[in-house]
């Protein structure tokens, strides 16, 4: 056993390894800034969690002098910036890898000098982030903040998720009702993360009287589309449509070319993704949000996408 672990060979194959667990930091990393984290199972995560970690941290310590493995090290260093600031708080997630990390900085086989300007620039690297993300959320906050006073209100054919924010009564804010898409998320018996960076305003009442957010009458319901089409000709028979360049082409129009709603035939509904039934949203029975107009408007493609602080 001896004589193949002190094999080079050995270590040049198991330096790859090393790779999939920069996979994961990066993975880790991507979802901070686009999911919120909700651990179903703590203790189960993070004990899964640290068994990762403690493989392919002795991997990495045993591989630390090939060149790979220094490689994949300097590369995770700046990955776990993003974890540590948006995954603030989640420990679970945060000690076992930021740990890992920085101790196969300091132990991987780099000289001197190379840890010396690298271990320079992330340094200045994280305190400037963690200064520059100070600044986003709280000097250039508003000064109310919005509360979330309800959540995942699901319509019903669980496609789509509402919630409900509120604000001091002086705030300009007032009550919200913002729509997210509800398919978006990715989760297992572990943990579920939660797709952030995806919403649209639905509903605004800052008056000084306003009905609070906890007494609004939310409903979700499955229309037809053709009767969600037809209300909004009776509205404006020649609604102009914006497509996006993508839109134009799967129902074979040219980018210079005018399209109105009126024109859109059920074979072009079906290309754009448009089934014949989908959610409606009511706010004290006034309508707040189609399915039809939010497919239409692109107002969850990923193009639309926000990081959120």
């Amino acid at each position: 056993m001896k004589k193949i672990l002190d094999n080079a060979w050995t270590k040049r194959i198991l330096t790859f390894l090393s790779i999939f667990y920069a996979v994961i930091v990066y993975a880790f990393s991507f979802f901070s800034l686009f999911y919120t984290v909700a651990l179903e199972d703590k203790l189960s995560f993070s004990m899964l969690l640290l068994g990762v970690t403690l493989f392919f941290g002795t991997i990495m310590i045993f591989t630390r002098k090939e060149f790979i493995t220094r490689v994949v090290t300097m590369l995770m260093m700046p990955a776990i910036l993003p974890i540590i600031l948006f995954y603030f708080g989640e420990w679970v997630i945060i000690i076992p890898i930021c740990t890992m990390v920085i101790i196969m900085f300091f132990v991987c086989g780099a000289t001197e000098r190379t840890k010396t300007i690298l271990g320079t620039i992330f340094l200045l690297l994280y305190i400037f982030g963690a200064l520059g993300y100070f600044l986003l959320t709280t000097l250039f906050s508003t000064e109310y903040k919005e509360k979330t006073i309800r959540s995942h209100i699901i319509s019903q054919t669980e496609d789509y998720r509402c919630y409900v924010t509120d604000a001091d009564s002086n705030s300009t804010l007032g009550t919200r009702v913002y729509v997210q898409p509800n398919n978006y998320d990715i989760s297992n018996d572990f943990v579920t993360f939660e797709a952030k960076g995806y919403k649209v305003k639905v509903y605004v009442d800052n008056s000084v009287g306003r009905k609070s957010g906890h007494d609004l009458q939310i409903e979700w319901r499955i229309e037809r589309r053709d009767d969600i089409v037809a209300h909004l000709l009776s509205l404006d028979p020649m609604l102009k449509l914006n497509l996006s360049k993508e839109q134009l082409k799967l129902i074979n129009r040219k980018e210079s070319e005018k399209v109105y709603l009126s024109e859109l035939t059920a074979e072009d509904y079906e290309l754009l993704g448009i089934k014949e039934e989908g959610d409606v949203m009511y706010i004290d029975g006034e309508v707040r949000f189609r399915y039809v107009v939010a497919i239409l408007d692109e107002s969850f493609d990923i193009s639309n996408r926000r990081i959120i602080f």
